[in-house]
């Protein structure tokens, strides 16, 4: 195996060994031995217009009833969590609903996830979504960490995968999350069980997707969840877990 001489973007660890090369997009990918993250080093990269350009080829709108089921599953999940929750925001004019805020983390260029938030009735509670992209809104989009501007639920769905900085933005994450609050976490995971890693993920679609630079396994999902100072949570869905 090469080593590299980087450090692993999730643990720091310098035990990075290369495992496969994308001959389509010139990629090299590296596993930390210490966590289990496969990612690809900066080097290799998109450019920040060419992401977004690739992110224009994606059909994430309320117009795709594909891409509306599949965030519908994590909306389900966020009212569940939500209706469990004790009331954190103002109180509602005529109206004895509990309100829960809610930050969609990288919502892409459509908050679709708040619009399906804001169908729902008869769930209970109110959930002011807030929608929110590092690519498109940058820092300048996130309010201050202070306890007026927290969330009691932060969603990441199929986010972590593109991660540039992923302990910075995990770590981003929990400081706008109030005590209590839970992450709702989507990604597809690599299975390191029994097999060898690299000729599994040879064969894993996931990897073929150009802005995707981070794979997780269960090892390095636990791991994620440790520097935020969760534990996880299944759900009904193999690739949505909850932090918390």
């Amino acid at each position: 195996m090469t080593t590299l001489d980087n450090t692993c973007p999730l643990c720091n660890s310098n035990a990075m060994s290369l495992i496969s090369q994308d001959e389509r997009h010139g990629r090299h990918f590296y596993l930390c031995r210490d966590c289990g993250l496969i990612s690809v080093p900066p080097q290799y990269h998109l450019s920040v217009p060419d992401e977004i350009a690739r992110y224009a080829l994606h059909d994430n709108t309320v117009s795709n009833q594909g891409y509306v089921d599949f965030l519908s599953e994590v909306a389900d999940v966020a009212v569940g969590i939500a209706s469990e929750m004790p009331n954190t925001g103002l109180s509602m004019i005529d109206s004895e609903e509990r309100s829960i805020k809610l930050l969609d983390f990288g919502c892409g260029s459509e908050a679709v996830l708040c619009r399906l938030l804001d169908r729902r009735e008869g769930i209970g509670v109110v959930i002011d979504c807030r929608p929110y992209d590092p690519l498109y809104d940058g820092l300048s989009g996130l309010p201050d960490a202070v306890d007026n501007d927290k969330y009691d639920i932060i969603v990441a769905s199929e986010v972590v995968e593109h991660l540039r900085d992923i302990a910075g933005e995990l770590r981003r994450m929990v400081g706008l999350l109030r005590n209590g609050g839970a992450i709702i976490l989507r990604t597809q995971l690599y299975d390191d069980s029994g097999v060898d890693a690299s000729s599994a993920f040879k064969s894993w679609w996931y990897a073929q997707d150009p802005t995707h630079i981070n794979f997780f396994s269960r090892k390095s999902l636990d791991k994620l969840a440790r520097i935020a100072g969760k534990r996880i949570e299944e759900t009904a869905h193999r690739d949505i877990f909850i932090l918390r």
